[in-house]
């Protein structure tokens, strides 16, 4: 069943509702809005199952984590992209490189197809995919 250390740190990704086999567990909003998973113990059987479903790895607690942030500093193609216009730069160095680049666009039945890109001029239909 799930700790309460585990809840004083839920993300609230919902894996451990997901999991459970029993049904038992459900979010509910607590008085400022968010929500946490709650147990019902007449369903609970007690398995542990959520405690090891838990994104929370805290095997590594005080442990620190890189994270990286980047934008283009192409204004023009950062305000035609939903991702700072980083899409871009990943995608020119794919190409530059001799590979393709996949991604989502509409068709004319605002349909969702994937397509491949295979130069940097065609890279303008998948801008602002996201």
């Amino acid at each position: 069943m799930i700790n309460q250390k585990l809840l004083e740190k839920c993300s609230a990704c919902g894996a451990c509702i997901q999991s459970c086999p029993s049904n038992a567990i459900k979010f509910q909003e607590d008085s400022q809005g968010f929500l946490y998973p709650f147990i019902d113990l007449q369903k609970c059987i007690r398995c542990g199952i959520c405690e090891g479903i838990c994104t929370r790895d805290f095997s590594k607690e005080g442990l620190l984590f890189e994270a990286y942030a980047a934008k283009n500093k192409d204004r023009s193609i950062k305000l035609q992209s939903s991702s700072g216009g980083i899409f871009t730069l990943l995608a020119e160095q794919v190409l530059d490189q001799g590979g393709v680049v996949f991604g989502p666009v509409f068709d004319e039945e605002l349909t969702v197809r994937h397509v491949v890109v295979k130069n940097k001029d065609e890279l303008q239909r998948l801008r602002g995919a996201k």
